[in-house]
């Protein structure tokens, strides 16, 4: 039996890639999700982790649009795991660490704030998530 997350995961999906459809010009984009720590500058630092969810996306408004949609519903989605999957990144002890999600469309250089930043704290020893003090 599925999770009734990953139903709305791929009902959000279905939506995005019917609203970005309508838009048949210029399918030349693609969606770039990323996490960077809190504090970070997105400008000058790496993010800690990047996903390309693969969906054709057209490179103008409503495609960054449905870029921004793309990356706050795999945010949402991903919420359980995220700690154990940058503790497995990061390979060292953290504390207290949060995160916000960007994103980017196609190749810009520049990446964008989701104003999502997740109010849990990460906290790591060695590659395993352990639950913050």
């Amino acid at each position: 039996m599925m999770d009734s997350r990953l139903h709305y995961v791929i009902f959000m999906m279905v939506l995005i890639g019917e609203y970005v459809a309508e838009d048949k010009e210029n399918f030349d984009g693609s969606c770039f999700c990323a996490m960077f720590r809190t504090e970070d500058d997105p400008t000058k630092e790496d993010p800690l982790l990047v996903s390309d969810p693969q969906i054709p996306i057209p490179h103008n408004i409503a495609g960054a649009k449905s870029c921004l949609r793309i990356c706050i519903t795999l945010y949402a989605a991903s919420r359980d795991v995220i700690g154990k999957a940058l503790c497995q990144v990061l390979k060292h002890d953290t504390d207290n660490l949060r995160v916000t999600v960007y994103f980017r469309l196609c190749d810009e250089e520049k990446w964008a704030s989701t104003r999502n930043a997740d109010k849990n704290r990460v906290c790591c020893r060695g590659d395993e998530a352990v639950e913050c003090s």
